[in-house]
């Protein structure tokens, strides 16, 4: 008797894997053929928000007035700094640097990034340059002194313990 309700299930497991592979197969499938309408059709009947709107619209307020849609909508700014601190390429990028390292050696993994712009009220996004590269990056203002610049910081983890570390990486900036 447990043989058989062992088989069961491990018939049921199977039947439910083939048919949610068979779904999203026959969903790529019908996609490919009838373009992106079939998508948006699938997406809408699901209940989804109407897919036709502006993108990139930023929206923000007036003391005094209503929202309002800003004219040009965002602006990304963009760098790709070396592990040294100067920059590789990049959009509007003034300069950049890497901070000296600390007293007694070893690295630094601080560097700022100046935009010819103001992005003190922007939002920071930064990743490794290197997509094998493990640890973490974080991208913040430099404060009300430089509203132009981005400080950013690279860690890794030499295995016991975090360090910080000098790697190249890459920085978007959403304004």
């Amino acid at each position: 008797m447990v043989k058989k309700v062992m088989w069961v299930g491990r018939a049921t497991v199977f039947l439910v894997g083939l048919a949610v592979i068979v779904a999203v197969v026959f969903f790529a499938v019908s996609s490919m053929v009838l373009g992106s309408n079939t998508a948006t059709s699938i997406i809408k009947l699901a209940g989804a928000a109407e897919l036709n709107r502006p993108t990139h619209q930023v929206h923000y307020k007036i003391p005094g007035t209503g929202t309002t849609s800003k004219p040009e909508g965002t602006q990304t700014l963009w760098a790709v700094i070396n592990a040294d601190g100067t920059t590789a390429r990049g959009s509007d990028v003034q300069s950049s640097k890497k901070e000296p390292p600390p007293p007694g050696g070893g690295q630094s993994g601080e560097y700022d990034v100046i935009f010819k712009r103001n992005v003190s009220g922007c939002a920071y996004v930064a990743s490794f340059a290197d997509e094998r590269q493990t640890g973490e990056v974080s991208a913040s203002s430099l404060g009300p002194g430089t509203p132009n610049g981005v400080y950013v910081q690279t860690v890794t983890d030499n295995g016991t313990k975090e360090v910080y570390s000098d790697r190249p990486f890459h920085l978007a900036v959403f304004c």
